[in-house]
């Protein structure tokens, strides 16, 4: 009984070993490149709101004296980056990413214990090295962006839901919401997950004993991301998480419904919602994006069909294999051009001349994204299939019910670092499928 565990171990001391290594490679460049790091307003946004948060004790973006309210991000990642800023300066990225780095081979780690416990060691292990090798989840340890934290509290919120469940100790479920709670105070799009979040219990329990599993994990839940509410609300008179949502859903979700819908560009649909939007009267809210957020629902709620269709499609391009962010960690000035993003344009010859431009190394590595990237897909497919077969709810929900939601929401905002954090679901999914064509192999094998 000694040795199974102890093989186990050592197991996940390889998943963690080679997760490192992976991830080495991105560490090193940023820690001698450091402005390989930033590659939109987003991660400077949240480097200016760690520097006065760790220079003055509040979350704002504004320059001193006067420190206003921010309303736009939460603050988890800026509170992540703000630990490295008194010793590294406003610009920590070389220690960011390597702490990056770390947090993400735990992760593969986490999500091999979480395999194991889900279905066995094989299928663990399968998934451990699956995310340990995720390209995407790889690159964007050299980002100052929130996927790589944001995914390793989704992960941590798992292990201590389902240790709670399992055990039946309704506490360790309730350090199951801290930690959602923690992961939607880093990303406001961990919000909507809370009914899934709580469904998990009712499709492992009996209805009695999922409730107190079921509240615990609220109240955790509700403990950090319902306090930042609260701050919204005597702030800015929103029980909310960020005004993020509000113009997202205007300018990304009702924008691109009115797009397709019209048969029009992108940007002459947000002018069209512009133009309504000063038509709309101004009203007496303190919520910074109380009138785009009431537009964007208004226009949605006219087409509800036509948005729940083109949202979905939009979103597809979080499948993308993400050569644009593999391509920032080289040198940014070359002007290497995004074959797929060429190719997608239209412009077959500019595509193949992009393609021969490429270095034979960066053609390695794109060839090795598009292919893990298929492979994820084939077998994450085959994997549900299976828990269909088996009538494994929970695991549905976990496993594809919330990745699903968390690559639709976003809608044409979607990008491949936006599945940086569900590939750790995707993974044991995909393992899963891997193991049951396996399994299918050998049977078939013996019968010859």
């Amino acid at each position: 009984m000694t040795d199974r565990p102890r093989s186990l171990r050592s197991l996940l001391l390889i998943v963690l070993l080679v997760a490192l290594l992976a991830r080495l490679p991105v560490m090193l460049t940023i820690v001698h490149h450091p402005e390989r790091a930033i590659l939109g307003s987003d991660a400077r946004q949240y480097l200016g709101l760690a520097a006065n948060l760790a220079h003055y004790g509040v979350f704002s973006e504004t320059p001193p004296p006067i420190l206003e309210p921010h309303a736009l991000r939460t603050p988890g990642y800026p509170a992540f980056i703000a630990l490295f800023v008194p010793i590294w300066g406003v610009r920590p990225l070389g220690p960011l990413a390597v702490a990056q780095g770390i947090v993400g081979a735990l992760t593969a780690v986490g999500v091999a214990v979480l395999g194991y416990h889900l279905f066995d060691r094989r299928v663990g292990v399968l998934a451990g090295f699956a995310c340990a090798l995720a390209p995407i989840s790889v690159v964007m340890t050299g980002y100052a962006y929130t996927e790589t934290l944001f995914a390793a509290w989704l992960v941590g919120g798992a292990l201590l839901l389902l240790a709670g469940l399992d055990r039946g100790q309704w506490w360790l479920s309730g350090l199951g919401g801290l930690a959602f709670g923690a992961a939607a105070l880093i990303r406001p799009i961990g919000l909507p997950l809370v009914p899934l979040l709580l469904a998990i219990p009712l499709a492992r329990l009996p209805r009695r004993r999922a409730r107190r599993h079921a509240l615990a994990l609220l109240a955790g839940f509700m403990l950090l991301a319902g306090a930042w509410m609260a701050r919204s609300y005597a702030h800015f008179g929103r029980f909310s998480l960020s005004i993020v949502g509000d113009l997202n859903l205007y300018y990304y979700n009702a924008a691109s419904l009115e797009a397709h819908r019209l048969g029009i560009p992108l940007d002459e649909a947000r002018a069209q919602l512009d133009e309504q939007l000063a038509s709309w009267p101004a009203g007496d809210s303190l919520w910074p994006a109380a009138r785009q957020g009431s537009l964007a629902r208004a226009t949605i709620l006219a087409h509800p069909v036509a948005f729940a269709w083109y949202n979905g499609l939009d979103a597809l391009n979080s499948f993308r294999p993400g050569f644009s962010f593999l391509l920032g960690l080289f040198d940014p000035s070359a002007a290497r051009r995004d074959v797929v993003a060429v190719f997608m344009s239209g412009d077959i010859p500019a595509a193949l001349a992009a393609l021969r431009s490429q270095a034979a190394l960066i053609l390695a590595l794109e060839g090795y994204l598009l292919l893990f990237v298929a492979a994820l897909v084939v077998l994450s497919l085959v994997g549900l299939v299976v828990l269909l077969a088996r009538k494994k709810w929970m695991e549905v929900i976990l496993l594809v019910l919330i990745p699903a939601l968390l690559l639709y929401l976003p809608g044409i905002a979607s990008n491949a670092r936006f599945r940086a954090p569900v590939e750790p679901f995707l993974a044991i999914l995909a393992a899963l499928g891997l193991d049951a064509i396996l399994s299918l192999l050998r049977r078939r094998d013996k019968a010859l």
